[in-house]
């Protein structure tokens, strides 16, 4: 009563008494759930055949009943035939099935009113009985247990094939995939980490992975590179790191990582998924670029040639210093113009129909050009414009490299000038 009223009053407040605290639906059963049903079934008839059959192989053993005997006048009643063949006791009398051991449930399947009263009326009283209506409805729940059971079974064989179909893809991908836990701790690897690693899977399967990738006693951190796997617990978004090892022959390999989460139905990440790939190759051609470039980037701002590069409309891209003082503006107020912004118009018209000339025949072309500065001031310039090509053979830009021979052509006139005054001097 105390406990009834316990319940009443939760049911009042809104509690629920069949939810756990996580929520998770509780089944409650009574005392004698425990108890195995040991029946006997008192008709031998189709109702009584189809019952054994419901009862057969496992479900006999989810559902704690076992059958005992079977009673019918007729030796040739399917139910009695098939009792036989599984060796379950048989007998014309019903009164024989009160002395099996165990007997605490009799099920009445003949539809008499005068046998089911006789039952009533001689059966032990530590036995319980069912009618033929009662048995109704123990085969109805019987059936929804077994729609149940297969809704189960069938949604473990789509999760089954569902995983096994994701393995297959994992399996599939060139890079080395593990799936770790919180703990570190690797919960599957992929065919490719296997055959790379030389380790099978139950080698590497619960043991950590900075023991198998750098063989290390914890995480990953320092100059090879900081683990990805805290930060994407932590924050739930994809990480992608590079982790360089050093070989036994001192040379180091780099290889990229890139952690992603898994989430959980709650949407916490539950476990990270890593990919694994070798970037040395990559790692390398991208150190020699950048040397390479910086390379050129000291050439270009060193040399004492004028050099710049434009685009295909003809606005200036780049300039070096030495340009820079020779046009006498700022490298970033250069950037972005064209020769009509910076030179006079007949100096740009000049200049513009030169690399229209590289334009057309996307080959290198030499041109003289000259620059008044001031009355009686020119400065003359030997000019060189190439067209730079993409991976494609495609014009992208072009570049112009100046040399001022101001000096030069002075020096060239002075010496034909004097050579003109002196008879009898040979010129070349």
């Amino acid at each position: 009563m105390r406990r009834r009223m316990m319940d009443n009053q939760q049911e009042d407040s809104g509690q629920r008494p069949d939810r756990g605290e996580a929520g998770e639906r509780i089944i409650r059963r009574g005392a004698q759930s425990g108890v195995a049903l040991k029946a006997a079934i008192v008709g031998g008839g189709s109702a009584c055949e189809n019952l054994i059959m419901l009862l057969g192989g496992e479900r006999k053993s989810r559902l704690n009943l076992d059958i005992l005997g079977v009673a019918d006048p007729s030796d040739d009643a399917p139910g009695m035939v098939l009792a036989r063949k599984m060796g379950i006791f048989t007998t014309k009398d019903f009164i024989e099935l009160y002395k099996l051991p165990g007997l605490n449930l009799l099920i009445e399947l003949t539809d008499s009113m005068a046998v089911r009263e006789k039952m009533i009326r001689t059966k032990p009283l530590e036995v319980s009985s069912i009618d033929h209506r009662g048995a109704r409805l123990l085969w109805d729940l019987i059936q929804i247990e077994e729609e149940k059971r297969e809704l189960q079974l069938e949604a473990e064989r789509s999760i089954t094939k569902e995983r096994d179909w994701c393995q297959k893809v994992i399996d599939s991908l060139p890079d080395r995939i593990m799936v770790l836990n919180q703990d570190y701790t690797i919960h599957s690897v992929n065919r490719t980490f296997v055959k790379e690693t030389g380790l099978e899977e139950n080698e590497v399967v619960g043991r950590r992975c900075f023991e198998i990738s750098h063989g290390i006693g914890g995480p990953c951190l320092g100059e090879g590179g900081d683990c990805p796997l805290r930060k994407v617990f932590d924050e739930g978004a994809t990480c992608t790191v590079i982790h360089s090892h050093k070989g036994k022959d001192g040379n180091a390999s780099f290889e990229e990582i890139m952690a992603t989460p898994i989430f959980g139905q709650d949407g916490k990440v539950i476990q990270i998924i890593e990919g694994i790939r070798d970037v040395t190759r990559r790692v390398l051609l991208e150190r020699e670029l950048r040397e390479s470039e910086e390379k050129l980037r000291q050439f270009l701002e060193s040399a004492h040639d004028i050099i710049c590069i434009k685009d295909l409309e003809g606005r200036y891209l780049y300039i070096n210093p030495e340009a820079a003082s020779s046009m006498g503006v700022m490298r970033e107020s250069a950037v972005g113009k064209t020769e009509f912004e910076l030179f006079p118009e007949k100096l740009a018209r000049q200049m513009e129909a030169h690399d229209r000339e590289v334009l057309r025949s996307s080959k290198t072309v030499s041109f003289t050009e000259r620059l008044r500065e001031g009355p009686g001031k020119m400065r003359h310039f030997h000019t060189v414009r190439f067209p730079i090509l993409d991976d494609q053979g495609q014009m992208v830009s072009l570049a112009v490299i100046a040399r001022d021979t101001t000096e030069q052509v002075r020096l060239q006139e002075e010496v034909s000038w004097n050579g003109s005054s002196a008879p009898g001097r040979m010129h070349f």
